[in-house]
């Protein structure tokens, strides 16, 4: 698996050896002892089922306190075919199937007020114009004073 570089990363659950290791290279490069919850608090975990899916298909997304997505990895517009800039705020549920979006927008109305974390599963169009059946999970995303920052979350591929 290709190792994260940025403050924000996929981490996949059983890379536990990976995770001590980087504690220990933000140790040395601040000097600062990081607490794990505090370490933990940028990565977005993902579950191994028989393997995992290509870092290629997983998409990686962000939102504002308010909910709109402000961010999404290039795998959206690699699975997709569209543009980044079409999906900002609401605009990524135009690709998603139209039987979904009445069963997951009440998942997400329930956890946000409350900032809980979240999960859903819908198909979404891909560039070819096929659906592929994905698991969204949104977990609340907070600043080291406790400031509430929107949610981080993926989208991964079913089996």
């Amino acid at each position: 698996m290709r190792k994260p570089s940025t403050k924000t990363a996929i981490v996949y659950l059983q890379d536990h050896t990976w995770i001590m290791r980087e504690k220990k290279r933000l140790f040395r490069e601040t000097k600062q002892p990081l607490t794990v919850p505090a370490f933990l608090h940028d990565f977005v975990f993902i579950p191994r089922q028989n393997g995992h899916p290509p870092p290629d298909e997983v998409i990686e997304w962000y939102s504002v306190p308010e909910g709109p997505c402000n961010h999404l990895n290039g795998t959206w517009t690699h699975l997709t075919g569209g543009s980044l800039e079409q999906a900002m705020g609401f605009g990524w549920m135009a690709a998603v199937h139209p039987e979904d979006l009445a069963r997951i927008q009440p998942v997400m109305d329930a956890a946000m007020p409350l900032k809980k974390p979240y999960t859903y599963e819908f198909r979404l169009r891909l560039a070819n114009g096929e659906y592929r059946w994905m698991r969204c999970q949104g977990v609340p995303h907070y600043a080291a004073d406790g400031t509430f920052l929107g949610y981080r979350g993926t989208a991964q591929p079913l089996p």
